[in-house]
């Protein structure tokens, strides 16, 4: 890498002595200009754009200090240098302030020049080393078209790898706090680069998420070994820090335009392979519009059902623990278990009206994300997601505690309003809080002007409406969609209280929509 300097210095003498001594350096330099004051060195940087410029203070015209200030304004990218007297300090150091690092007392020493050009091209190259990294970065994850020449190596081919220490999580929230020391990209990228051949290359790459990281592969086309080389390196890490390892391979990728893109597809397949607890190093599976499966069969339903309706908590937790055992026996993936988790917990939701008045269902299940976002092994994975169970059965027994039938009333409002399209029971409803279906039924009407099947009736009607004149939808997909099982009934219920069929009331509103 050739650093180009430009010298503006008033001294005639002292600017060739600068030049010369530059010149013996034995350092990768050119001089691109040398200048007799501040004006004629900003047209000097405008044509040349130097990479370092060595400015007296005081120069004739514009000083060194004005100079400074208007290039940095002007090329942000130069490095500085200040030549200085001893009476000049205090100039030197408002110098500094403007971001320069460097300053040489006159008259200049080779050795301090050196010194001074050696740092600079040191902080040139890592600048451009993570100038060239980032672009890498944005190239591959988020497909920002850069200059992906810097990446093409003849012979080579590439390979991505999804490395994870600790838990793994497909959400893009920072869930996991591991804690995880010595586990810098730079630290990665030092090891995982040693035993590279000639013109071979790894950078890594630092994710949303702290425990995880990108690895980009150079190496040469149909060479196994740096790939195996940086898979047992990057095994090792499962006993460095005691906490399983995932990784997931991409396939071999012959050009740089097959770059964007894999690392979703990635993040996508690890995540549906990747177990709690456990390392593993897995390949890029092909797409799957396969939504992820329960890991319940139909029995387990049941139970799950029954233990609800029964309001056990201690039962759910129980039954949970021998889910959990099966789960780690047939290795189930992470995420089906995680799918299960959430079926669970909306089964708690929709049958307790106390949780839907004070939570949406997404805040259980973020909890749940954050439980397994969090947990190293299947125990305390186990131990996580029972302890969250047994929150939501203490909050809904504190909400169901002691209710007044005005607050009963007003859940009752809104659980008919959420479940208008169920089959709703106002005598499990209301056994929930102690009460008498008839007495509730009763005190609902007094305290709302209507009664809850008269509601019930309103909101299905509305909705049938809305949809009738909104969409194409078939009469009986209409009828499910509102709580109807039997299309003949919709029918006829709808004609009772609109005085029209479905068919008729939809071809009226679209001869007046015509008209």
């Amino acid at each position: 890498m050739l650093m180009k300097i430009l010298v503006a210095e008033d001294e005639p003498a002292i600017r060739q002595g600068i030049i010369a001594l530059i010149g013996n350096l034995g350092l990768s330099v050119e001089i691109t200009g040398a200048a007799e004051d501040g004006m004629e060195a900003l047209e000097l940087m405008a044509a040349t754009r130097p990479d370092v410029l060595i400015t007296d203070i005081r120069m004739s015209g514009m000083s060194g200090l004005e100079l400074i200030g208007k290039a940095k304004e002007l090329y942000p990218g130069t490095e500085y240098v200040i030549l200085s007297g001893y009476s000049e300090f205090e100039y030197a150091k408002q110098a500094m302030r403007y971001g320069v690092q460097d300053y040489i007392l006159k008259p200049p020493r080779k050795e301090e020049v050196g010194s001074a050009l050696e740092k600079i091209y040191t902080r040139m190259v890592n600048s451009k080393k993570a100038g060239r990294k980032q672009n890498v970065y944005d190239y591959v994850v988020n497909g920002v078209q850069k200059d992906t020449a810097q990446l093409e190596t003849e012979g080579c081919c590439f390979y991505l790898i999804l490395f994870s220490i600790g838990p793994f999580t497909n959400r893009t929230e920072n869930l996991i706090q591991v804690g995880i020391g010595g586990f810098s990209s730079k630290e990665l990228q030092e090891q995982l680069c040693q035993g590279l051949g000639e013109g071979e290359d790894c950078l890594v790459f630092d994710m949303k998420q702290q425990n995880e990281k990108l690895i980009l592969l150079s190496v040469k086309k149909r060479e196994i070994s740096p790939i195996q080389r940086v898979v047992l390196k990057l095994s090792s890490y499962e006993k460095k820090f005691s906490m399983p390892v995932h990784m997931i391979l991409s396939d071999e990728m012959d050009h740089t335009g097959l770059l964007p893109g894999t690392y979703a597809k990635l993040h996508r397949s690890l995540a549906r392979q990747v177990l709690i607890g456990k390392s593993d190093v897995v390949f890029l599976e092909k797409e799957s519009n396969q939504e992820s499966e329960l890991a319940l069969d139909e029995s387990e339903k049941c139970q799950i059902a029954s233990l609800l309706e029964q309001g056990d908590g201690d039962g759910l937790c129980s039954l949970f623990g021998l889910l959990c055992t099966k789960w780690k026996k047939k290795r189930i993936p992470q995420i089906s278990c995680e799918f299960s988790v959430k079926y669970i917990l909306m089964e708690v939701y929709q049958r307790n009206p106390v949780l839907e008045a004070e939570a949406a269902v997404e805040d259980l299940f973020y909890q749940a994300e954050e439980v397994i976002g969090k947990a190293r092994t299947f125990e305390q994975f186990e131990e996580g997601i029972c302890g969250l169970f047994q929150d939501v059965f203490g909050r809904i027994k504190e909400g169901k505690a002691n209710k007044k039938i005005e607050d009963v009333v007003e859940l009752l409002k809104q659980h008919i309003y959420l479940h208008y399209n169920s089959n709703l029971s106002l005598e499990k409803f209301a056994g929930q809080f102690g009460y008498n279906p008839t007495y509730l039924s009763n005190q609902f009407t007094s305290l709302q002007r209507i009664s809850p099947s008269r509601l019930l009736t309103n909101i299905r009607l509305e909705k049938g409406k809305e949809l009738l004149l909104n969409t194409d939808y078939l009469l009986k997909d209409i009828a499910e969609m509102i709580g109807f099982h039997d299309v003949s009934y919709f029918s006829r219920f709808f004609k009772d209280n609109v005085g029209q069929s479905p068919k008729q009331f939809r071809e009226a509103a679209g001869r007046e929509r015509k008209e």
